[in-house]
């Protein structure tokens, strides 16, 4: 795989690690080292070999590696409770588990050979439990050829700050897009502002970032995904002069489908146009079915790759959506949130977007809460900057952007915890909260 980028000014960095610059050739290197300690171990071409992807130089080196022998890395969250790492590594039927940092592999008890130079990737999970993505280096090839050019990286090499986890697709499409254009990856650890030009984060640590006025004076792209945006932080982000791009994407898709450009005015809220490459269309219902390049091989289960398609070649992502007049996409949410409350169709995105535009709340997350009269009734929790308002407050600002059907009947403030510790909040674990909140 190394030998695709043999082009490239090897002396050029690769990766920042403690301030310092790692060239390509310094990078291959050492890939090419570990590649053949892999093989020394009894790793073949077509062993799934699984392991907890920090973001670390390690884990790169490894993970490039692995791909170098044609053998199909299987990234792991180093959040996964240890408990639950074998119930992992079974669904994904590894061969191996290995430490990126000494290599050591264990064997485990079914070796088998599969498909060769594959990748695999668990979902987020954001439709319930996650599902074991398959998927090719060339999938993200094809993805970053379709976006490398709005990033401005084609014409101009830069730093991508690695932000977001290696075992997501956000970060995995963040090596791939700096190894085709021979840009540099910053490790999170200890970088220079001066040098990251290009970053990604969620609106969650968008936040954390205008809250602590960090500054990078060289920034030319702050990928902006993963979770709705409200127009209330979009806004306070315009007012740091941030260069922002935001963007709709899927492990499915290998990262990013859609992306507005730095022409676009981002204010009503839209995520841009579909990138080369990529296609979009919607069914009946208002999904967004998308196809291309870069679409994944399907999911691994038991009974072997499955790959729902409709019509022959559309993906349908169980996502609601439509598109404006100038072809920006525009998120409604997704078809699975949807909850019903007396006879009337609740989308909880649609609440969460109308919080969005009130002076001073940064983010919300609409929940049902069982009710004898409705069947459901929403519930908002709110990170707000400044006191809490209370409902008639919320109600008289929400009554002309709701029906009144979709009004909360209760609106808590979002957990701090999930504040501090959360890149994205899930409605499960909040949902959870309620019912302990309804319970005392």
């Amino acid at each position: 795989m190394l030998q695709a980028f043999a082009q490239y000014n090897l002396s050029s960095p690769a990766v920042w690690v403690d301030q310092r610059a790692i060239s390509y050739q310094e990078l291959f290197n050492e890939v090419n080292k570990v590649a053949l300690e892999l093989t020394k171990q009894g790793i073949l071409p077509g062993h799934r070999v699984a392991f907890i992807a920090n973001i670390q130089i390690h884990s790169i080196v490894l993970f490039l590696a692995l791909l170098e022998i044609q053998a199909t890395p299987c990234l792991l969250s180093p959040r996964l409770p240890l408990e639950q790492i074998p119930e992992y590594l079974q669904k994904a039927q590894a061969s191996f588990y290995t430490d990126p940092h000494s290599l050591i592999s264990q064997k485990r008890e079914t070796i088998s050979l599969q498909n060769s130079g594959e990748i695999l990737l668990f979902t987020s999970g954001s439709s319930g439990t996650p599902k074991l993505a398959v998927l090719k280096p060339q999938h993200f090839l094809e993805n970053a050829a379709g976006s490398v050019e709005q990033l401005g990286l084609l014409k101009k090499p830069g730093c991508w700050l690695l932000s977001v986890p290696l075992f997501h697709v956000s970060g995995l499409s963040i090596l791939f897009r700096c190894l085709q254009t021979a840009s540099a990856i910053a490790l999170p650890s200890d970088f220079s502002r001066e040098n990251i030009t290009h970053l990604s984060w969620v609106p969650t640590q968008l936040f954390r970032q205008l809250d602590a006025k960090t500054l990078f004076p060289n920034l030319r792209c702050a990928l902006i995904g993963g979770a709705p945006i409200g127009a209330s932080l979009l806004q306070k982000a315009q007012e740091a002069n941030l260069p922002l791009f935001l963007t709709y994407g899927m492990t499915e898709m290998a990262s990013q489908i859609t992306m507005t450009s730095n022409e676009d005015t981002l204010l009503p809220l839209h995520l841009g146009k579909a990138l080369p490459g990529r296609e979009i269309r919607f069914s009946q219902e208002g999904e967004i079915l998308v196809r291309g390049a870069c679409l994944f091989t399907g999911y691994d289960t038991e009974q072997g790759i499955y790959k729902p398609l409709i019509e022959g070649s559309w993906f349908p992502t169980g996502d609601l959506g439509c598109v404006d007049l100038n072809g920006n996409l525009h998120h409604k949410g997704r078809k699975d949130h949807l909850f019903i409350s007396g006879g009337e169709n609740i989308y909880p995105e649609a609440i969460e977007r109308a919080l969005g535009t009130l002076p001073n709340v940064l983010h919300a997350i609409v929940v049902p809460r069982e009710d004898v009269e409705f069947g459901q009734r929403p519930v908002a929790f709110v990170h707000i900057q400044g006191d809490m308002p209370s409902k008639e407050e919320f109600h008289e600002k929400l009554s002309s952007l709701l029906p009144r059907f979709s009004l909360p009947v209760q609106f808590l403030p979002l957990p701090q915890e999930e504040i501090t510790k959360s890149l994205k909040w899930t409605r499960s674990s909040l949902m959870q909260k309620l019912q302990k909140i309804r319970r005392s």
